[in-house]
C-alpha cells in the first residue's frame, strides 16, 4: 500500500440502490484498520486528475473480439479529463508499451487511439506479468489518484510472477484496479475470480459484459466511476512496520444515519522495516 506522508490512502465509491451518493462530509465515515477507529486526516471527492493505465489482453483468446475491444477503447479515451494522464500495455507472452519510449504519458486522443490499436492478437497470456508491468508505469505518473484497466478473459499461461504475487503487490499499491471480463465459449483458460479478488483488493470492479457489444457501457462505467467518490487517508494507530496485511472496513451512514453501500480497500499490507534496504 502507498503511503504519503504517512497516511495510508483510501478510494471509496458510495451508493445508496447503486446510484453514487455525493455531497457527503468526512463526519459520515467511520474508519476501522483491523477493528480499531483511525482518525480521517484526509477528505476529498475524487473528480480530480488521474494516472491511468489501460492493459489489453492481445493473446490469441482474444482474436475474436479484438476490434470491438480497441473500437470500445478508443472511446473510452474520449471520456478521459483533459488532466489525466494515459498510458497503454499490450500483452501476450511479451509485454509491450503502446507509447513510443518518450512519451510515457499523454491526453491526447489520437495518440492513445494510435496506441491502443498497435497490436494483433496471437501467442499466449502473460497477464500476471502485465499487472506488475502497469503497476509499476503507475508509480511513476504524475497523479496521487491511479486507476488501472484490465481488459481480459483473465487467464495465464506464460508468466514468470505467480497469482500470489501479485495479489500481494496490488495490496502494497493505493491503485484502483477494474476489469473488463471479455469471456466467451472460446475463453478455455478463463478466470473470473482471479479479476473479482484483485478488484476486492483495491477497492475496484469487475464488469462482465455478456455480449462483446457491451463492452462500450463497461467503459462508460468506470469512466463513471473514476470520476465520483471520495479520497480518505488515515495515520494508522499502529505503529508497527512488521510488513503485515491489515484489514480495512468503511461505514458510511447518510444524514438520517442509514447505512450507505461502500467500496473501498479490503486492505494494505504495511510497511516493513525491511524495505530500503540493499
Amino acid at each position: 500500500m502507498s503511503v504519503y506522508s504517512d497516511l495510508v490512502v483510501l478510494p471509496a465509491r458510495v451508493e445508496r440502490n447503486g446510484v453514487a451518493v455525493a455531497g457527503l462530509t468526512v463526519d459520515r465515515f467511520l474508519v476501522f484498520e483491523d477493528g480499531v477507529p483511525q482518525t480521517v486526516r484526509l477528505f476529498g471527492a475524487r473528480d480530480e486528475p488521474v494516472t491511468i493505465g489501460l492493459l489489453v489482453d492481445n493473446s490469441s483468446s482474444m482474436y475474436r473480439n479484438r476490434q470491438r475491444v480497441v473500437e470500445a477503447a478508443s472511446e473510452f479515451a474520449r471520456l478521459i479529463n483533459p488532466r489525466d494522464e494515459l498510458f497503454v500495455v499490450h500483452f501476450n507472452d511479451r509485454i509491450v508499451f503502446g507509447l513510443p519510449p518518450s512519451v510515457p504519458f499523454t491526453s491526447d486522443w489520437a495518440t492513445i487511439q494510435a496506441a491502443i490499436a498497435r497490436m494483433a492478437s496471437l501467442g499466449q497470456t502473460a497477464l500476471h506479468d502485465a499487472i506488475f508491468t502497469g503497476l509499476s508505469q503507475l508509480d511513476k505518473g504524475g497523479m496521487q489518484r491511479r486507476v488501472l484497466i484490465l481488459i481480459s478473459d483473465g487467464g495465464d499461461n506464460v508468466s514468470r510472477r505467480t497469482f500470489v504475487e501479485v495479489i500481494d503487490r496490488a495490496r502494497r499499491t493505493d491503485a484502483l484496479i477494474f476489469s473488463i471480463a471479455i469471456i466467451d465459449d472460446y475463453s478455455a483458460e478463463s478466470n473470473l475470480k482471479a479479476l473479482k479478488d484483485l478488484a476486492t483488493a483495491t477497492g475496484g470492479e469487475v464488469w462482465t459484459p455478456r455480449r462483446v457489444h457491451d463492452v462500450r457501457s463497461a467503459f462508460e462505467q468506470i469512466a463513471e466511476d473514476i470520476r465520483t467518490g471520495y479520497t480518505l487517508g488515515y495515520a494508522s494507530t499502529n505503529p508497527s512496520r512488521d510488513g503485515k496485511y491489515r484489514k480495512i472496513q468503511v461505514v458510511v451512514r447518510d444524514a438520517r444515519g442509514k447505512k450507505l453501500s461502500v467500496r473501498t480497500r479490503a486492505g494494505y499490507v504495511a510497511p516493513s522495516v525491511l524495505e530500503g534496504k540493499p
